[in-house]
């Protein structure tokens, strides 16, 4: 029964898993886009995930099982991932390093100077941006401590990003980086095997600002 019991529950979470990556419209999802990207993702891949509000998204939905395949900060040293993809890459250049981020910690993670030394030493990898145009972590975590304060009134808490800067065109400018921005679900899969193909065949990093919904 026991057996039982736990089997019928993980049927049921997988099936709502692959409910919540199913399209609606032509706008792309943290659960869409990653369910795009894990048909990319193979044994010799190695993922790093700061996606921070879209952490437990991007874990769930990889579905990565293999030691070793998926990577997080054990810190709280927000931006972590672009100097650990070189890192990575340095210790298995064997491997296809991608680098999943949130906006903001795309901007923690000093890009100019993460592409620049990519292209010096290098180390191509792909850095996937969640973008949602804003800091959402500080919003959750002000409206879980002060639920009815003034902040869950306000009109705005000050954290968006509107409009954002164009991320992946400070990678091309920095380090001659691959870069696209996506803004509709017709265009996510060829940008993804497009950028992977300047990772793994030109031999430079490439980063994709996918346009998620607004905060």
């Amino acid at each position: 029964p026991r057996r039982t019991f736990w089997h019928t529950r993980h049927i049921a979470r997988l099936a709502e898993l692959e409910r919540r990556e199913q399209p609606r419209g032509d706008g792309i999802t943290g659960e869409i886009l990653t369910a795009a990207l894990r048909r990319y993702v193979d044994a010799e891949t190695i993922v790093l995930n700061e996606g921070i509000t879209h952490n437990q998204i991007i874990t769930d939905h990889l579905k990565l099982s293999r030691p070793g395949g998926l990577f997080a900060n054990g810190g709280s040293s927000l931006g972590w991932h672009g100097g650990a993809a070189i890192g990575i890459k340095l210790a298995a250049p064997e491997k296809t390093v991608i680098a999943l981020t949130g906006d903001g910690s795309y901007m923690f993670s000093q890009p100019a100077t993460v592409h620049w030394m990519a292209r010096q030493y290098g180390t191509p990898f792909l850095q996937v941006i969640y973008n949602n145009r804003g800091w959402k972590a500080p919003k959750l975590s002000t409206l879980a401590i002060h639920p009815d304060g003034y902040a869950s009134r306000a009109n705005t808490l000050a954290v968006e990003f509107d409009p954002p800067p164009d991320y992946a065109a400070i990678a091309a400018a920095a380090g001659g980086a691959f870069a696209r921005k996506v803004t509709s679900l017709a265009a996510l899969d060829d940008a993804i095997a497009a950028a992977l193909h300047a990772v793994r065949v030109e031999k430079r990093a490439a980063v994709l600002d996918i346009w998620l919904p607004h905060l």
